[in-house]
């Protein structure tokens, strides 16, 4: 498929925005613990640091789809990290930690474009 001059123009302002950046996101996930008497809530912090690298823009118009890499460079839980089990994992992206980050991303980030976004996630070890 042959890139139109629309295409070329919004992958290179997608890089010039995303690339070269660090970003952060963090969330909390309420876990359930045992207290003395009764089921206490407790609030889990969860942040990630990671970069991004803009592969390809297709389509036209509404029916753009930019295709985008999150590289993760680091995962903290209740400030320790843990990027290691994610690893162990095969680097999955259907684990609920990453399709939460997915969705974090794309509410602060990619929400407001009139076309789409597909991201796919990477740490930063592996080869792509």
């Amino acid at each position: 498929m042959e890139k139109s001059p629309q295409n070329l123009k919004v992958k290179k302002l997608l890089k010039r925005v995303l690339e070269n950046k660090e970003f952060n996101i963090s969330f909390d996930d309420e876990e359930t613990q045992w207290g003395d008497y009764a089921e206490e809530f407790v609030y889990i912090p969860y942040d990630f640091k990671f970069h991004m690298v803009v592969k390809n823009v297709l389509g036209e118009g509404s029916n753009t789809v930019a295709d985008i890499n999150v590289i993760i460079d680091d995962m903290q839980r209740n400030e320790e990290g843990f990027y290691d089990e994610w690893v162990s994992e095969g680097y999955s992206e259907d684990i609920w930690y990453i399709s939460e980050l997915m969705e974090n991303i794309n509410q602060e980030l990619f929400e407001v474009l009139p076309f789409s976004v597909h991201l796919t996630f990477y740490g930063y070890d592996e080869i792509i």
